[in-house]
């Protein structure tokens, strides 16, 4: 019966809101022209930033019901920052898009409880 577990229904949060944060990075990708992302002002762009900022206070509050879990929460703060560096140039090197796609997979096969949470490769 640990599924319904308060702990569990807030995992199960955090895994769907950054899974929802890679797949729109990597929708923008996809609607991008020779590398250039983003005008920060477009909606999709405005979107990409509140639902950082939500997955921030979300994560924060995480870390103050499971402090235990500093290492996950962590994981996920570097995540969004490099989400956020990532997407808030107007290009992208070929090295950072490497690195936030290997990440991104290591964090969401993390929270799918398929890896290791220990500190990921920041």
């Amino acid at each position: 019966m640990d599924e319904y577990t308060p702990k569990h229904y807030d995992l199960a949060q955090l895994k769907f809101i950054c899974k929802d944060l890679y797949t729109q990075g990597l929708s923008m990708l996809a609607n991008s022209e020779n590398g250039s992302i983003n005008d920060q002002t477009t909606q999709e762009s405005l979107h990409l930033i509140e639902l950082i900022e939500h997955i921030f206070s979300f994560n924060t509050l995480f870390l103050l019901k499971y402090p235990e879990d500093s290492e996950l929460t962590e994981n996920i703060e570097f995540f969004l920052d490099d989400t956020e560096n990532l997407f808030a140039s107007y290009t992208i090197e070929k090295d950072a898009l490497k690195k936030w796609h290997k990440d991104s997979a290591e964090l969401l096969s993390c929270l799918n409880g398929e890896g290791t949470c220990a500190r990921m490769g920041y």
